[in-house]
């Protein structure tokens, strides 16, 4: 599960490794005190696997996002408007709607950058 949110995939485990970890973990148990309420457990079970099925979902979704939102900017051109010279109350008298300007965004001015870091999630 943590590698697939942290995008790592050196730290994913294999069903072996997984059986032993589980295993070693039991063996210490054994000796602690500890005791679980099994209603708690059950719980925290729910919680786990709740969160790996719909987790990796979120993040992949995130991604998917993210993605779209780059494409609909890269498709989108950037025209900064400075033929308006009229102050916004002279606009508004005239009949025309005020407009702001336009600037590019850095992931426009930069779009390598992005590429670089790779994806947020």
């Amino acid at each position: 599960m943590g590698a697939a949110i942290l995008s790592v995939p050196e730290w994913e485990i294999n069903p072996e490794e997984g059986k032993k970890y589980s295993d070693a973990v039991k063996e210490v148990l054994k000796y602690s005190k500890l005791s679980f309420d099994p209603k708690k457990v059950a719980y925290v079970n729910l919680a786990v696997v709740a969160g790996t099925i719909y987790g990796t979902r979120i993040v992949a979704i995130a991604g998917r996002r993210r993605i779209e939102r780059a494409e609909r900017n890269a498709a989108k051109p950037v025209a900064i408007d400075s033929r308006s010279t009229q102050e916004p109350a002279k606009q508004k008298a005239n009949g025309a709607a005020a407009k702001l300007p336009t600037y590019p965004t850095p992931s426009d001015l930069f779009p390598e950058s992005a590429e670089v870091r790779g994806p947020i999630w």
